[in-house]
Parts: structure tokens; sequence; C-alpha cells
């Protein structure tokens, strides 16, 4: 997987071909290309689905560095973002939508929530102060009196139809600079010209609650797209599939695949569209979740095989004793399952209210058409969904025109009727039931689920991936995406199970340990899942730890500050690095501080990214850089973290093993050929010093050919054998298909 953007592009890549074709990859697994945010590290926030970026080098970059992967007899698999686009000036689409409102031929791409308040208006939060306060000081401007628009900070964004009327009317007609000058010179009049654009300014904090359009999770910065509108299927995909067509990629990973309205139909149209090119589909799976057969794909990104895959290294002996230490020194005492669904009635009141008020208006609407439903309120019907989406317990259900899945079905069933013994509203929940019989015989129920559906998997990302794994640190090497924190590992006989399920029906899947999503790099994580396998040493050393750094924190009141469970969580981030270099490593310094504000701003207990407690950051800066400036810590830890080491090194080379000879297709994230131990993103999606890797690779080779083995394994810990297995096990899958 290579990660592109433009600190390290197209022509970035042809000088690492050699060394990935000897190395035994069979294929480039690209980041998305096309066109995005100015400055994006990421790609996903696209802003025109029909160029390819240019800062990555652009249509002729990508021809010719995939003409030379080509070359080397390599494909080319590329990621693409059906699900959503950048909310900005520079979405070309937005653009027109901005300027001619519902008579623009892009209003019906994007997935607006028509509540009684959107008065088909978008609403933009991207003021950094309160509307007012931002108006006054002239931030907000009218510019160019012979294209006129509207000026907010330094983004340009057109001006409607209406609102250039009436600039004409005040200017008398004709615009000039002294027009937009008098104009300027008045807020009131600016406000009045704003109140006639398809675009409402709004302090960023407003939109905390919520937005009037279907957005990536809660970032309100990625505007949803309705992917199930077919004449806009060949907009946002045309340029791909010429790509295909043309053999610049020879195949797809669909980003987001869930929060599609139809993920099967569009998988359907897609697979039309290339002549069954191959798919794979970033699906997460949850407990015994299967994915659909049905479905025109390979199989999913791997984050299935990445939960079999760490939990069966951890050591399931040893849960109790791990957990009743956690508890009594962190002081949580929830469990993960209880946590994950306050923290998604939590997300709901606070994140989505907005979404809560489109669902509850399209499902009340119905219910008042029908005469069953005559007698249900709208509060009702809201404190009901409130309580429905939360008790879902998978990322979603795929209810769909010409799909009658009996387990789809009774899953929303089920759901349905938990929800209302939870809530105590029987009534509603008699009128859901009916509302659901009725799905497959009348069009607008099925509607109601399934924007229902889309909405499912934001809510359980959010409480779970960035809500409760920072919360619940037991051993935060279970608290990766696809996992499940509430249990601690899985048997022999599961992990078998899984892997003959999958060489039967999911053969090209994609096995994966390290992604641009995952919180922890492999090897980070393999050391950390070691904590099971020494879990008396560890909470000996803990508690050690604990009283030897007590003189780094600071008293307010009975608590410690920083808190025991954040103090516990960079424990474990510790175990990334030697302690020896701690000190001279500055960088890494840097990397820690950046992921231990990450963590605690995502636990949302103490501080949280809306709303930082600088206080309570500051204090654990201070406690980070006294216990690593501290030699009698440095020496303690030490005598751990030569055990988390070796350790770690015997769990990732024998998962690096698994994922290279298990039914699957290995996906090696970029750098992970050798030691991987990058925290969360963005500190996973930096440069990989290719050069190093090259070097280590030659290096190997020597040996090999020397019969050097021994010295190959005295190398596990600069990750000499780590990349010795993925060279040795790459070219033998090569030449044996």
């Amino acid at each position: 997987r290579i990660q592109f953007w433009k600190g390290f592009n197209f022509q970035d890549l042809k000088p690492v071909i050699p060394f990935l074709k000897k190395l035994g990859v069979d294929a480039i697994y690209s980041s998305p290309i096309l066109k995005s945010t100015q400055g994006s590290n990421h790609g996903y926030d696209v802003t025109d689905f029909q160029q390819v970026n240019g800062e990555l080098g652009g249509e002729v970059g990508l021809f010719d560095t995939s003409n030379v992967v080509h070359s080397e007899g390599m494909k080319w698999i590329q990621d693409t973002v059906p699900n959503h686009m950048a909310v900005n000036n520079e979405n070309t689409y937005l653009r027109d939508v901005f300027k001619f409102g519902k008579k623009s031929f892009y209003w019906n791409l994007f997935d607006f929530m028509n509540t009684p308040e959107f008065r088909n208006r978008i609403d933009l939060f991207i003021l950094g102060d309160p509307y007012e306060e931002v108006l006054n000081s002239g931030k907000i401007s009218v510019v160019n009196p012979k294209n006129p628009s509207i000026k907010v900070y330094d983004q340009e964004f057109p001006m409607s139809e209406s609102g250039l009327s009436m600039v004409k009317s005040i200017s008398g007609g004709s615009i000039t600079n002294e027009s937009i000058k008098r104009i300027n010179s008045d807020p009131a009049m600016i406000h009045s010209i704003l109140k006639r654009q398809n675009y409402r300014l709004k302090y960023w904090k407003s939109g905390i609650e919520g937005t009037n359009y279907r957005r990536f999770f809660s970032v309100n910065s990625l505007i949803a797209i309705r992917s199930e509108n077919t004449k806009y299927h060949v907009i946002t995909m045309q340029k791909l599939l010429t790509l295909f067509q043309k053999g610049i990629v020879d195949g797809f990973r669909l980003d987001h695949i869930d929060g599609l309205y139809s993920p099967e139909n569009f998988l359907i149209r897609f697979a039309r569209g290339t002549g069954n090119a191959p798919v794979w589909v970033e699906k997460i799976l949850t407990g015994s979740e299967k994915l659909r057969k049905s479905w025109k794909t390979l199989g999913t990104t791997g984050y299935d095989f990445l939960y079999y895959c760490t939990y069966y290294f951890v050591d399931n002996s040893k849960r109790r004793e791990l957990r009743d230490f956690y508890t009594r020194f962190s002081g949580v005492r929830n469990s993960p399952g209880k946590m994950i669904h306050e923290n998604k009635k939590a997300y709901i009141r606070n994140s989505f209210s907005h979404e809560v008020d489109f669902l509850s208006h399209i499902f009340y609407d119905f219910l008042h058409e029908k005469i069953y439903g005559q007698d249900i309120t709208y509060n009702k019907t809201r404190e009901f969904i409130e309580e429905l989406i939360p008790s879902f317990n998978i990322y979603r259900t795929y209810l769909t025109t010409g799909s009658r899945n009996p387990e789809d079905i009774r899953i929303m069933h089920d759901t349905i009727n938990l929800a209302g013994k939870r809530s105590g509203l029987k009534e509603v929940q008699k009128c859901m039931i009916r509302m659901l019989d009725s799905a497959f015989i009348d069009g607008k129920a099925l509607y109601c689920f399934q924007k229902l559906q889309q909405f499912i998997p934001a809510t359980i990302a959010k409480s779970t991936e960035d809500r409760t794994f920072f919360q619940y640190n037991m051993i935060i090497a279970l608290n990766e995406v696809g996992c499940l924190p509430e249990k601690f590992s899985v048997s022999r006989k599961s992990f078998h199970s899984y892997m003959k399920y999958r060489a039967v029906h999911w053969p090209m899947a994609m096995s994966t340990l390290s992604t641009h999503d995952t919180k922890l790099g492999e090897d980070t994580r393999a050391r950390i899942a070691s904590i099971s396998h020494t879990v008396h040493l560890w909470t000996e050393y803990v508690e050690k730890w604990h009283k030897m750094n007590l003189n780094h924190k600071v008293m307010d009141g009975n608590r410690e500050l920083p808190t025991k469970n954040h103090e516990y969580y960079l424990y474990q981030i510790l175990l990334a690095q030697n302690p020896d270099m701690w000190i001279e490593n500055t960088r890494l310094k840097e990397r820690i501080h950046g992921q231990m504000i990450k963590a605690i701003r995502e636990d949302g207990t103490m501080t949280d990214w809306n709303f930082p407690d600088e206080m309570y950051e500051d204090r654990l800066s201070r406690f980070i850089d006294g216990i690593m400036g501290s030699a009698e810590f440095r020496s303690s830890f030490r005598e751990f973290y030569v055990k988390a080491q070796f350790t770690g090194m015997l769990i990732s080379i024998s998962q690096n093993i698994i994922k290279l000879t298990a039914p699957g297709i290995p996906d090696i994230y970029q750098g992970s050929e050798g030691l991987n131990l990058n925290f969360t993103d963005p500190d996973n999606r930096g440069n990989v010093d290719y050069k190093h890797s090259e070097n280590l690779l030659e290096k190997v080779i020597k040996m090999h050919d020397q019969g050097n083995y021994e010295g190959i394994c005295n190398g596990w810990k600069d990750g000499t054998l780590k990349i010795f297995i993925n060279y040795i096990l790459l070219n033998f899958r090569r030449n044996n298909p």
C-alpha cells in the first residue's frame, strides 16, 4: 500500500519500484489519486471526480509511473471514494450548487437532509468565531465587480443569482469597486446579501451537533454523495473506469462501502462498467457477521483477518488477572460493551442530532399517512429513533429493493423490539414492526429503513473506534479497527474455522496487519499484545512505575493529573521504542506527545477536540517529558521493554508468516516490510525511508546467499529478520502461484 500526497508523488514512487519488485511485491495498492483538497495528505477529500490530482503529477505522471509498474510485471490496485467529497470552495460540483442552488445539475448529487430547517440552503461551518463577530470584523465581504463573489477569510464562494441581483440593485445596475466598497462598509447590507445565498455561513462550533447534509461519520468537511443516483454514477466513476479500460489501473478498493445507499446495487453497476474488474471492499465485519456472497467483490480489505490474527496471539488464561488489575489501577469499571452503548447514545445526542431529526421526520411523515400511525407523535418517534440506532450491534443491515434477505429482516425486527423494550415506547415499536413488514411492498417504507441503515455505521464507528478504543485501555493491542474490545482472544478452533471459511468462500480477500487507518502499527501492536503473556510481571512494573513517577503528577484534590488511565495507556505506547533512544530522539518525543494528545481527546473524559482543556493537556505533556527524562524510570522501563520487544517480535514474525501463507492476498502497508512502529494517523501516513529498506534487503539477500541465517535471526531488532521473511515468502508466492 502506497500513500500518495504532494510530498510523495507518482515520480517519487518510480525509483522505489525495483526494490518492491525484488522484495516480491506483485501490485501497487494506491491511495486515492483523484483531485482533492489542496495539500491533502490522504486524498479522501475529493474535489473533482473527473481529474487526476495535479499535486501527485496529474494524468501524465500517473500514466508514466503506471507504465513503469506494468513493465516490471506488476499490477496497480486503485483506492476510490464512492461515498463522499470535500466541503469547500474547491469542490467543482458544490461550487455549481452554491451558485445555482436547486437549479444546479449537481443538486441531487449531494445527500442533503431535507428537514423543515433545511430550506434548500447548505450549512457551511467555516467561521472561526460567531457569525456576528466575523461579519462585523470585515472578514466576510463582497469582492470582484466583474464576477461578484463572497469572500470569507481567504476563500471565495460563488454568489447566487438572487444575491447577484441584490448587489446590482444596490449598485444602481452597474457593479463597481465603489459600490462594492459601500456594501462592505455596512455589515447589515452584507447580511442581507448572505441571506440570499444558497449556503449559510456558520460558526464551526454550531456544527458540532450535526449538519443539514449526510457526512462521512461526523466530519463536517466531508459531504456524502448519492451514489445510488445512476445519472451521477458516470460522473463520479467514469475517470477511474477509463483508467481501467486503458490498462493504467487493474483493480479497485472501494472505501467505506457501508456508507452507500445500496452497496450491492452499486457493486453491480460498477462491475458492469468495468467488465467485472477485481474489487475489494472496505467492510467491517463484527462478531459472526459474514460478507454477503451476492456482492460482486473478491472480499474485504482484511480487517477481519487482522482481528483473528491479533486476538489469536493473546493469552486468554491471563484475562481475569489483567482485567482485575486494570480495573483496580485505572478506576475504569464499565465493561467495553457498556461503554460502547453509552457512547453511541452520547454521540447521537451530541454529534448526530440533525441526523436523528431527519430520520424522525421521514419515519413520522410515513406513519402519519397510515391509519395505524395516527396516534404516534413526532416527539415519540424521535425518542424511539434515539434508542433504535444505538441498539444495533453490527455495522449495518442491507434492506434494499429486490433483496429480501431473511437475516437483514431478522436483525431489523429484533433491534426494533430491543429499542421498544429499552425505551418503553411499545406503541411506536408496534408501528415500526408493521412498517417493516410492509417495506417490500411499499417503497416509502423501504426508503425510511434504507436511510436509517446508512447512519448506523457512523454511530458504531465513532462510539467504538474513536471513543471506547481510547477509554478502555486494558491492553490497547485489542483496540483495533474491526476488533471487539469486549473479547480478549480467539481460540485455535475459531481461528482455523475462520481460515477454512476464508479458503472456501473468499480466497482472494485481502490479509492485512497494518493500514492507513489502524490505531497502531503491527510491530507496536505485537509488543503490546505480549503483555498478555507476562501479566504478573507487567502489573508489578506498572505499580512500580506509578510510585516512581508520582512526583511528575499534579494533585487536584484527591485526583491525580494526568489520570491513571491515561498513564496506563502511555506506558503501553512507550513500548514502541527502546528507552535508550528517548533522550536523543526528539522526533520520537514529538510522536509520543502527538499520540497522547490524540488519545486523550478521542477518550473525551478530560479534554476533547471541540473543547480542549489546555491545562490538562499541559499537565500530561509535562508528565511525559518528566518520565521520559528520568534516568530511574528509563532504567526500570528497559527491564520490561527487552522482554516485550522479544516476545513482540515472535508474535509479529508469526503473524506475518500467517499473512503471507494463509488464504488471501497479503497487503503490506508501506514500510511494514520492516518494522512498523507507527501510531494512529497522521503518524502512520508519513513518508517511508525506502533507502533504508533497500539497504536492509540487499544485506538480507547477501546473507541469504552466504547461508548466514544465524546473522539474519540476530537482526530481529532492526527488522532484518522481518524483511527476510517477507522476501522469502513473497517470492515463493510469486514463483508458485
